[in-house]
């Protein structure tokens, strides 16, 4: 597979400028094929400016999965063989394609990711090798916040981030790509999960790096959205991945360590509607209620 038979995909939302800076990175640093920015605001029309992208316009301006199936259906169209999703909050540091598709030209192999990091200068890292546990929907990221030692290596693993990750056309037609039912948050691992399931390989490398700063709060779950979704969708691929008695253990497990605990820390902090939003996440989990919240 050629360079150029890979094209970018990236869903903006919010701030025009943030997606901007993605995009000027890719004039910088890439070397593949089409770039497809998804419009997945419905507030206001993005504007691109100079950026060498093709806009798609999701009028509906679904979540994260939805915005990434409409760009993956552009791309193939237009002829890709692959597509490199990225975050428009992330910006390629070098070209990645040509340690990525190194990877993903082995046998067996169905999508690879490179190393995150969020600082470039301290090579701090947000997102490096990482695993799920098949009861936890959730990945263990080990490495989150360690200095990376510059280390080029890869690694087969059962998750890779949806921050940045390139995917084979076979692999994101055999699955049907992202699931929109979660709208947003944990799509990644239900990804990594189905693709394994139907004997794709996963693989991280560090031979090559993008970088996606930070959130600006403490951590991504201050927020009521990122609760509520986080809080749904881990429930619901608990759910749909485990025996009922093992999700029945595993119910209870998260009662205590993730809705009292995080329940009882944004209290503390004064945040009421951060706490009633883990608790509306749960109700609508029991409620089979699926996509964007009403």
């Amino acid at each position: 597979m050629d360079a150029k038979d890979v094209h970018a995909v990236i869903v903006h939302y919010g701030f025009d400028e943030v997606t901007r800076k993605c995009l000027a990175s890719f004039e910088r640093s890439w070397s593949g094929g089409r770039v497809f920015v998804v419009d997945n605001d419905p507030s206001h029309e993005f504007a691109k400016g100079e950026a060498n992208c093709e806009v798609v316009r999701n009028p509906g301006g679904g979540g994260f999965a939805d915005g990434a199936n409409l760009g993956a259906k552009a791309a193939f169209s237009a002829g890709a063989e692959a597509i490199f999703v990225i975050n428009n909050d992330a910006e390629l540091a070098t070209d990645p394609l040509p340690a990525l598709l190194c990877e993903l030209s082995k046998p067996g192999v169905g999508a690879v990711a490179p190393l995150v990091l969020s600082n470039l200068e301290t090579k701090e890292i947000w997102s490096g090798e990482s695993s799920t546990r098949k009861w936890f929907p959730l990945p263990r990221n080990e490495s989150y916040g360690k200095i990376w030692s510059g280390e080029g290596r890869s690694a087969a693993v059962t998750f890779l981030s949806g921050c940045a990750i390139l995917i084979k056309k076979m692999t994101f037609e055999t699955l049907e790509g992202f699931d929109t039912s979660l709208f947003m948050y944990c799509e990644d691992v239900d990804f990594c999960v189905r693709a394994s399931r139907k004997g794709f390989g996963l693989v991280f490398t560090s031979r090559t790096h993008v970088f996606h700063a930070k959130p600006s709060k403490a951590t991504s779950f201050d927020d009521r959205f990122a609760l509520f979704y986080t809080t749904r969708n881990v429930l619901t691929l608990a759910y749909r991945y485990n025996s009922v008695p093992m999700f029945l253990v595993f119910f209870f497990w998260f009662l205590v360590r993730w809705n009292l605990y995080m329940t009882f820390k944004n209290l503390l902090r004064g945040n009421l509607r951060n706490a009633l939003a883990i608790w509306r996440g749960n109700l609508a989990f029991l409620l089979g209620r699926k996509g964007k919240a009403g």
